[in-house]
């Protein structure tokens, strides 16, 4: 794994770290409450990194697989802001489409580390 892939894999799993921060926040606060905005802050946070992380990947990876996942993030994390900025879609759609983005940045970062270099 070069050099810009390893960045791209470390960015991803604190991006991964945040994404479990918020969730936990989302999930263990009571639903008349709402999370907090510190929840939100670390997922502003998070989808920073989270693209941060799939565009090293892009740009580094020496698998299309990997560039594959990391473009499907960052297209799901485009879809997500763009579809719910003003929008009156239902929260699972947002819900999922930032799931996906996470999820598809969790599996390049995975087969970045699993794939051997080329090099």
């Amino acid at each position: 794994m070069n050099t810009g892939s390893r960045v791209g894999v470390i960015l991803a799993s604190v991006a991964a770290v945040l994404w479990l921060v918020v969730g936990a926040s989302v999930l263990l606060t009571p639903a008349e409450e709402g999370a907090n905005i510190g929840a939100a802050l670390v997922g502003i946070l998070g989808m920073g990194l989270s693209i941060a992380a799939a565009a090293f990947l892009i740009i580094s990876a020496d698998h299309a697989s990997v560039k594959m996942a990391a473009i499907v993030s960052i297209a799901a994390w485009a879809l997500f802001v763009t579809l719910t900025l003003n929008s009156e879609l239902p929260d699972t759609v947002g819900f999922g489409l930032a799931g996906s983005a996470i999820l598809a940045l969790c599996v390049s970062a995975g087969l970045a580390i699993k794939k051997p270099s080329s090099h």
